[in-house]
């Protein structure tokens, strides 16, 4: 089954999160009908250059109306063959991902108090408060925080209360917060469309969550000038100390994701990060690489492995 919602991220995440007819067309059919029943995608007026659909579709050029002697209206672009070629009133078709549709949608499956609300234009949103033990905090969506200018957003979430911010697609290098590094939550890795509902995985959320908390707890107590000093050392040493790069590289290919196989660790008891898995990887020659190994002859037994021989029960007895 196509999964609709991996065509909407790429747009989420540029500065104009737009669709063109000429795109959307090339999606499996029933993708564009998934999105807009969901009220992820709307249609949107076009202002923006299409491709020539008269010379091959080899060159692009924004629409110019000219107005006709019985009142209608009519799209020509200029062409390097032909002058000039029409434009249908189909070829202007262009859709928008809808943000603050999408940030209710998230808020709706959290089934979050608090209303939805723009912290910052729409880059930064609040999507409402949830209580994870005993402690409230803010959530927020933000977008666009791989891009040059994603600075100027990062007082709007570090000025919430203990945020856990949802990003679409891209999470951004660790060197981007100064200070407290907020739990990231994928929405790539953990959103599904179904039946014109996002779905999010409850479990998943809470152990990147606990991983990212456990994180930040091993930074506090230091200077404040060499805070950022101190997060990468205590990632390093929390993430040594607690499973090793075959461990890592096992849960990905176990879990099929970065962000999964942190969760999937967490369940198991080990506190990593995405960032740590995505190190082994890269460090095993890269994904692709991981998966030509063969699982059955290269696992190493890690102490995540060893903890999982121990009972869940007996784990929890020993906190």
């Amino acid at each position: 089954m196509v999964d609709a919602l991996q065509f909407l991220w790429p747009a989420v995440e540029a500065v104009k999160p737009l669709f063109t007819r000429a795109a959307v067309v090339r999606w499996p059919a029933g993708v564009r009908e998934q999105l807009v029943e969901a009220g992820l995608l709307i249609p949107q007026d076009s202002d923006a250059r299409i491709r020539c659909p008269e010379c091959g579709q080899t060159h692009i050029a924004k629409p110019i109306a000219r107005k006709q002697t019985d009142g209608s209206t009519r799209f020509f672009i200029p062409c390097p063959e032909n002058l000039r070629a029409e434009v249908k009133d189909r070829d202007l078709e262009q859709w928008a991902a809808h943000i603050e549709g999408l940030v209710s949608a998230v808020a709706k499956s959290l089934a979050l108090g608090g209303k939805v609300a723009s912290l910052d234009s729409d880059r930064v949103w609040r999507c409402g408060r949830w209580t994870f033990q005993g402690v409230l905090r803010d959530i927020l969506f933000a977008r666009g925080l791989r891009r040059n200018d994603a600075a100027q957003y990062r007082r709007a979430i570090s000025g919430a209360h203990r945020p856990v911010v949802f990003i679409a697609s891209e999470v951004p290098d660790p060197g981007f917060w100064q200070g407290r590094i907020p739990p990231m939550i994928c929405l790539r890795e953990i959103a599904t469309l179904s039946e014109g509902q996002i779905s999010l995985d409850g479990p998943q959320i809470i152990g990147l969550v606990r991983a990212a908390d456990a994180l930040d707890a091993a930074s506090q107590g230091r200077g404040h000038k060499e805070q950022q000093a101190t997060i990468r050392r205590a990632v390093k040493e929390e993430i040594k100390s607690l499973v090793s790069d075959d461990a890592l590289v096992a849960a990905y290919k176990k879990y099929g994701s970065y962000d999964k196989a942190v969760a999937g660790l967490a369940e198991e008891g080990v506190e990593t990060n995405r960032w740590a898995v995505e190190r082994a990887v890269k460090r095993a020659g890269g994904v692709k690489a991981v998966t030509r190994i063969d699982d059955s002859e290269s696992v190493v037994r890690s102490r995540s492995s060893r903890r999982r021989d121990t009972p869940i029960e007996n784990r929890d007895s020993h906190k």
